[in-house]
Formats: structure tokens, C-alpha cells, sequence
């Protein structure tokens, strides 16, 4: 979680922090991070977040669908 610390601040680009988060082997601490770092981007840019998840191959359609609500219901 230390490059998710960094991920908040401006040590990180959203993009640079996703590509991190791809390359994460555990599927739940990827997730996990995935939302966090989700969050942190949507406040920032939420179309581009929303871009991304809905480019994201490795998000399963139900997990994409999930995450698509969620950040819709972000404000």
C-alpha cells in the first residue's frame, strides 16, 4: 500500500498508478487498489476514469458493470 500512499499524491498519474494495479497478482488486492485508486481519478477526471473502465480488459463485463454504478453514484 505504500504506492498506493503515493498514488494520492503527485507522485503518481492515475495512469501510471492503473498500470501498477494491472500488474498486481492477488485479485482481491487488486481490486482493492483498483477501486482506490478509481476514486482518487474519478474526483479528478471521471470521464477519463470512466474511459478507462470501460476499456479495462481485465475487468470482467459483471465487475466493469459493478464499478460503472458505483462511480456513478460518486459525487
Amino acid at each position: 500500500s505504500l504506492m498506493l500512499a503515493k498514488a494520492d499524491g503527485a507522485n503518481l498519474t492515475p495512469e501510471v498508478a492503473m498500470k501498477w494495479v494491472e500488474s498486481i497478482g492477488d485479485p482481491t488486492l487488486k481490486l482493492d487498489s483498483f477501486a482506490h485508486v478509481l476514486v482518487q481519478w474519478h474526483r479528478t477526471a471521471p470521464d477519463v476514469s470512466r474511459q478507462y473502465v470501460a476499456t479495462a480488459k481485465w475487468l470482467s463485463d459483471t465487475q466493469r458493470e459493478n464499478v460503472l454504478k458505483a462511480l456513478a453514484r460518486l459525487r
